[in-house]
Parts: C-alpha cells; sequence; structure tokens
C-alpha cells in the first residue's frame, strides 16, 4: 500500500495544534480554534479541565518568604577598624612612654622596671567590648611580670609572664590601653602587633554577658541580666522567624521588649531551657518595639551558656491574619476560639475568572476551613494531605481563608491559585478506554450554576436527605476528593436545582454512584412534562442523563428524585440546551458556555493530488441524523472538494466530489449508524470515485468536474456544518487505492 502524504493520529499537540505524524514538517498539521474552557477524559479515566494555567496569583503560597534580619551583627562577627594607631611600632609615635619604654626597630622595650608602662588615650569607650591582641617578645634575663589593661587602677584584661602572642575579648572599664611591668619583674622585655577593635557592635551588655569568638558569652555567677539589639521595627501582631544558636552551656532565655515587656511567648510564660543545638520560632510580636532584650536566668537549669547567630525577620508577608492566626513551621495556623479568623491577601483575584486552587494541609488537629465568598463560602478540604479543585472568583478579588467551624485547629501551606485559561488546545479523549480520539464538540451551556456542590446556593435539598459535599468516603471521576455523599432516609426525597427554565430540547446528566449497588434514582425536568428516567445504580461511577423535547412547555431543573433509602454519590451535574449530552462544563456558582471546537488547516497544495488520491478516516458522530456534518479536502472554497459527510438522515453516510463549481456527484450510502467508530474512505480518480465504509464498497459514481487546486483539509466544508464527534485517524494518500488495498484500510 502507498504512503499516505497526510496522517494524524490524536497524539501530539499544544494550544492551537493538532500535530500530524506525516509530513514530518509542520504543514500537515491542523489549526485547532475553541478560546474557551472544556473538559476531557484523560489517559487514566479521569475527567480534567483542558486549558493552559497562568502564573500563581498567591504571593508567598508557601509562607518562605522572609524580611530582612532586623539584627545588626547576630553572628557577633564584626569588627571595627583598627584603634590603635602604630600598633606595630614603625615609628616612635603616638604612643605615651613612661621612663624606661623605648620604641625602636618595630618594637616597644622596656627596660624591665616595675610600675612604668606605655599607653595610648581614648581608645575605649566604658561599657564597649573589644577584641585584643598583642605579641611579647626579646625577654632578657629574669622574670615577665606585665599586664594589659584599660584602667589606672590596675584591674587587668590579661596578665602575661611569657613570650609569646597573646588575644582575647574584654568590655572596657576605661578609656585607654596600656601595658605595665608589675612589681615582680625583673626582666626586659619588648611588646609588638598591638591590636583592639571594637566588637559586639549594636549591642548592649548586660553585667554578665561578654562577647568572644563570634558569640556573646553568659556568666551564670554574676546573675540574671540580659543582651539588648536595638534599632528594630517589630510591629505588634506581626509574625516573625526568630533563630538563635547555643553553642555551649544551657541556655535558660526569654525574649522581651524595652520595659521587659513580653515579645514572644513560645512556651508560656516565654523561659525556656536550651541545650547545644540550633533554634528557631514562628512567633507574633505582642507589642511594637525598636529593641530585642534577650534575658539570661542563673536559676531553673540556667548555665554558664553562649549563643549566637541570633537573627529576626518578618514572615507572612503579602497576608494579613487576624488574631489568632500564626506562621509556623509547617504554614499559617488557623487556630480559633469561636470568632472567624481568617488569613487574607488582597487583591489576588478576578472576579469571573475559573482558578486551579491546590494547597496542603499539614496539620489538622480540629474543625474546618473554607473559602470566603470570593469562592461562594465553598468548604475546604481540611484532611493532612495535598488537595485540589477549580472555582470561580466571585464578589471580592480578596482570598480569604477562614475558620469554617469552632473550634477549629487546621494549618494550611503551599496556597497555589493559578487562573485556568480558556484556550485552543485540542482534546485528546479516552472516554472509550484504549486509543485516544480528538474530540470535538459544538458550543454549548452549563445552566446550572453549581455542577459539583449540590448543598450550596441554586440547589434545594429536601427533608430526609442530608448532603455532604467533597466527601472523603470516595474519589469523584475527577480523581479528587469532590463529590457529594447523599444520604436518603425517605425513598420519596431527593434534591433539585431551582431558579432554571428551559423552553427547548435539552439533555440533563449527572454522574451517580451507588455505595453497595442496586440503588434506585429517578431523573426528572421538575415541570412534569419531559417524563422521567429511572436507573438502578453500581458500585462504579456512570453517567445518567434525562433527554427532554421541547414541546411549548417551560421545563425546570434537573431533579434528582425518589432516591432509595441509603447512600449514593453525586458529582458533575449539566443541563444543556441540547438534544444530546456533550462533555461535562463544570461551573463553580455561575452558568458557563464551553465554545465550538473548530479543526482545519491541515496541508498544503504539495500533500494532495487533484487528479486522484483517497480521503480516509476513522470517526463517530456525537448524535445519529440531525444535522449534516463534513470532513473536507477543498481549495478553500466550495468549488473545489472531496467531501466526507454524515448526513442529516440518521444511518446514512454520503460521498462528494465536486470541480471547478460544477455538478456536486453524490455517493450515498445508508444503514450505516453515525454514532458508530466507522471507517469511511473516498478514493477518486479522473473518471470515478467511490465510497468505502468498514471494509465494504458502498457506492460509485462517475467525475462529471475533477476537482483542482486542493490545499487543505479541515473538520467541515469550508467553515460550516462541521464535524462533531470523536476522530480516531485521518489519512490522505495521493493516489487512487486499489480495492485491495481499501479493504485492507477500512475493515475493522
Amino acid at each position: 500500500m502507498a504512503t499516505p502524504s497526510l496522517a494524524m493520529v490524536p497524539s501530539g499537540y499544544k494550544d492551537g495544534t493538532l500535530y500530524s505524524v506525516l509530513p514530518n514538517n509542520a504543514g500537515g498539521d491542523f489549526d485547532v480554534t475553541r478560546g474557551s474552557l472544556a473538559t476531557r477524559v484523560n489517559k487514566n479515566g479521569l475527567i480534567e479541565p483542558v486549558g493552559t494555567l497562568g502564573a500563581d496569583v498567591v504571593l508567598n503560597g508557601d509562607f518562605e518568604e522572609t524580611g530582612a534580619d532586623q539584627v545588626l551583627n547576630g553572628d557577633f562577627s564584626q569588627e571595627s577598624s583598627e584603634l590603635i594607631v602604630n600598633g606595630d611600632f614603625a615609628t616612635d609615635s603616638d604612643w605615651v612612654k613612661a621612663t624606661g619604654w623605648t620604641i625602636s626597630g618595630g618594637s616597644a622595650n622596656t627596660d624591665g622596671v616595675s610600675g612604668r608602662d606605655i599607653k595610648q588615650n581614648n581608645i575605649t569607650v566604658v561599657g564597649k567590648s573589644y577584641k585584643y591582641s598583642f605579641t611579647v617578645s626579646n625577654s632578657g634575663v629574669g622574670v615577665i611580670e606585665g599586664r594589659f589593661r584599660d584602667k589606672t587602677s590596675g584591674i587587668p584584661i590579661i596578665n602575661f609572664s611569657s613570650e609569646g602572642t597573646y588575644e582575647g575579648y574584654f568590655t572596657a572599664i576605661g578609656t585607654f590601653a596600656s601595658f605595665v611591668n608589675l612589681s615582680g619583674n625583673t626582666a626586659s622585655y619588648s611588646i609588638d602587633n598591638v591590636s583592639v577593635v571594637e566588637v559586639g557592635q549594636n549591642w548592649t551588655l548586660g553585667t554578665s554577658w561578654s562577647i568572644g569568638e563570634d558569640k556573646a558569652n553568659y556568666d551564670s555567677s554574676l546573675g540574671t541580666s540580659n543582651i539588648i539589639s536595638s534599632t528594630l521595627n517589630i510591629t505588634n501582631g506581626k509574625s516573625y522567624k526568630l533563630k538563635f544558636n547555643v553553642v555551649s552551656g544551657i541556655a535558660r532565655l526569654a525574649f522581651t521588649t524595652e520595659g521587659s515587656q513580653a515579645l514572644f511567648r513560645p512556651n508560656g510564660n516565654g523561659i525556656n531551657n536550651f541545650s547545644v543545638g540550633e533554634y528557631y520560632f514562628y512567633l507574633v510580636a505582642e507589642n511594637s518595639a525598636s529593641a530585642l532584650k534577650i534575658f539570661a536566668y542563673d536559676v531553673g537549669g540556667g548555665q554558664d551558656c553562649s549563643i549566637t547567630n541570633i537573627s529576626l525577620e518578618e514572615v507572612g508577608q503579602e497576608w494579613t491574619l487576624t488574631d489568632g492566626c500564626s506562621i509556623t513551621a509547617q504554614g499559617a495556623r488557623i487556630l480559633s476560639d469561636g470568632t472567624y479568623q481568617e488569613i487574607v491577601q488582597v487583591s489576588a483575584l478576578v472576579i469571573g475568572d475559573t482558578y486551579e486552587i491546590e494547597y496542603e494541609i499539614t496539620e489538622s488537629v480540629s474543625g474546618t476551613i473554607s473559602f470566603n465568598s470570593n469562592f461562594d463560602n465553598l468548604p475546604l478540604k481540611s484532611t493532612v494531605g495535598v488537595h485540589k479543585f477549580y472555582g470561580v472568583a466571585q464578589n471580592s478579588n480578596t482570598l480569604t481563608i477562614k475558620r469554617g467551624s469552632s473550634p477549629t485547629d487546621v494549618t494550611i501551606n503551599n496556597i497555589k491559585v493559578k487562573r485556568l485559561n480558556g484556550d485552543d488546545t485540542p482534546r485528546i479523549d479516552y472516554t472509550d478506554g484504549g486509543c485516544p480520539v480528538l474530540l470535538t464538540e459544538p458550543q454549548s451551556t452549563n445552566l446550572i450554576p453549581h455542577s459539583n456542590d449540590f448543598s450550596g446556593a441554586n440547589w434545594v435539598v429536601l427533608s430526609d436527605i442530608t448532603i455532604t459535599p467533597n466527601t472523603t468516603d470516595v474519589l469523584s471521576p475527577s480523581g479528587f476528593y469532590d463529590a457529594n455523599k447523599v444520604v436518603s432516609t425517605n425513598s420519596t426525597r431527593g434534591f433539585y436545582s431551582t431558579g432554571l427554565s428551559v423552553t427547548s430540547d435539552a439533555t440533563r446528566t449527572i454522574y451517580l454512584k451507588g455505595s453497595v449497588g442496586g440503588e434506585s434514582v429517578v431523573l426528572r425536568d421538575g415541570g412534569g412534562f419531559g417524563g422521567s428516567a429511572t436507573y438502578i445504580l453500581t458500585t462504579e461511577w456512570a453517567r445518567y442523563e434525562l433527554k427532554t423535547t421541547n414541546d411549548g412547555n417551560v421545563y425546570q431543573g434537573l431533579f434528582v428524585d425518589d432516591i432509595s433509602v441509603g447512600t449514593i454519590y453525586a458529582w458533575g451535574a449539566q443541563l444543556e440546551e441540547l438534544s444530546y449530552a456533550t462533555s461535562l462544563i463544570p461551573t463553580y456558582g455561575a452558568v458557563r458556555t464551553r465554545l465550538q471546537d473548530t479543526v482545519t488547516g491541515a496541508g498544503t497544495s504539495s500533500d494532495f493530488n487533484d487528479s486522484e488520491g483517497v480521503l480516509f478516516v476513522e470517526a463517530r458522530k456525537l448524535l445519529n441524523g440531525v444535522e449534516s456534518q463534513h470532513i473536507t479536502i477543498s481549495d478553500g472554497s466550495n468549488d473545489n472538494l472531496v467531501m466526507i459527510q454524515w448526513n442529516n438522515t440518521i444511518n446514512r453516510i454520503q460521498f462528494y466530489v465536486r470541480g471547478s463549481g460544477g455538478t456536486y456527484d453524490i455517493v450515498q450510502a445508508n444503514s450505516i449508524p453515525q454514532t458508530d467508530m466507522n471507517k469511511i474512505a473516498l478514493s477518486w480518480d479522473s473518471t470515478n470515485y467511490y465510497g468505502w465504509v468498514n471494509g465494504v464498497q458502498v457506492g460509485t459514481s462517475t467525475v462529471s468536474n475533477s476537482p483542482i487546486g486542493l490545499s487543505e483539509l479541515g473538520f467541515s466544508q469550508n467553515s460550516s456544518d462541521p464535524f462533531f464527534g470523536k476522530t480516531s485517524q485521518v489519512q490522505v494518500f495521493k493516489t487512487a487505492l486499489t480495492s485491495a488495498e481499501l479493504i485492507t484500510l477500512t475493515t475493522i
């Protein structure tokens, strides 16, 4: 058999394009337009929306964004510029020398007589912390006894008695740096490489604290005291992440602000014991302040300790949290004591747009959460795990998540809200299992505003019926826990949609499933004119329908009535003014229209042969008869074409060839159910053409006028009478095939 010049099987696609297998360039691809949201059945058998997702409109949905660290020098590593001038004694200057001290050879030298010093004035500030270092060398015969100090009273920073390099930290009690020989000194020696730099900047140290080796050290023997970091901007009610490391000892700490007001209460009274390790807390400021105080206690288990890497960063940016809500390591905690606690993000939504909402419940202690009126007060799944659903923004552009019942203690995280854009993505559908098909449908509107939540607005639930939306008992046909659990205690009761009226042919559909199987349900139109349909449910989801024909009466909405005593599950209700059912058009509080699918423009003139060829399709129409529908090769007009038609007479397929605006030559085949998946071929040459269906030649005719200029293939007769159905393949051959080849090609 010849190789087709153009071949398409539903597989590769993107927004606006259905790819062909042949030719292997873009020339054979179909242009697909729809411009609205639609659904399909995916390869896992689940109903899903087809459309592109926009960017996440929620900012900081994982609550991990942090502000600038408000604590300056939290690791205590900051050092000032050198405060000692001429510390390497390169010149004989800048030092005040007592008798017996000289500067020469790059060092300060002493003759060893006790009580004599060398110093620099105005180096230190009382109460501030410093790091020092110096070198002792060139000792003569005798004993070295010296001291580095910053106060004339002689209180040492350090005593030294041998050659070597000395370094450490001190808190100034004077204003100068000096070296002095002690009374026991009998040897000469030299001092070199003297350095004093300030450390602990931006901190004020209590009497029990000192700075050393990039940490703050607490001496418990000196009693309870604090260190203070100032120049902060702590705002009452805002959430912060507080971090610190304990590097030695056991720290008994509390965090406060000016006046010792409680700032954070990580453990009730705000005082906690911390052993060596890294710690962080997500806390809510109890007052506004410009300073952070960290108290260390010498009681209740407190010991000498050292802490470092202290930081305080605002969290929960972009969100407003009411009292009772807070940021934790697991997300945003909604904690209710009876009032409506909530987390809010303003200007996140566009009213009327459809969104895919995904979130994770990380902790669920009690109660439930829900959206506010922005998503019609839709309840949210509060069980631990990741949840997803779709909704239409209403009433407000503010995204609000609130407690749904009281008391509530639920933590939510990883909130993503993405606009679902209506687009032109082809619908590759797996409704019938096995190989996929291209689904094309007419425009239709679901007149039921809430296709999924049967307990909410636009639905009436009769007495003796209890409906629980978003039940966790079963997965819905979408694969989510968004079905309704319907419990009946009276077999004459049900639920129904309200506020609807239909005056034309209409089809009502709903997905139902029994809990044990054998439950009965009656579908009605509500007006009593369109009859009813009784169904016995199984334990598998199935779509049930009720068709009504226009007879001049006004029909109401969908009634799910006479539900037998027991439990059933319901999902995906639809009422459309068509005489047959189309794929589900989900609604979330507003009526929604799915626009018509249009498939056009495959191939170029090089892919077709005017004088002969074959057009082959494997497809089935959505409805038998009623309206004529076509798949056509043409020159872009109705003057030159070869065309397969699913006729408006039931069980009829027709074949057309026309050239130069001449006579339409027609071959007609009857007794072929149009809604079956048929393999249909139109083969033509310069004198004859033939119709083939399912391995059988169904007719032949003479070509009166051969088509010329064939240049494109589309699912319509040049924009009119488009084909609506399921198509599994399309092929075009540039040569007429033999009967044997056509039998092989079209046999099912």
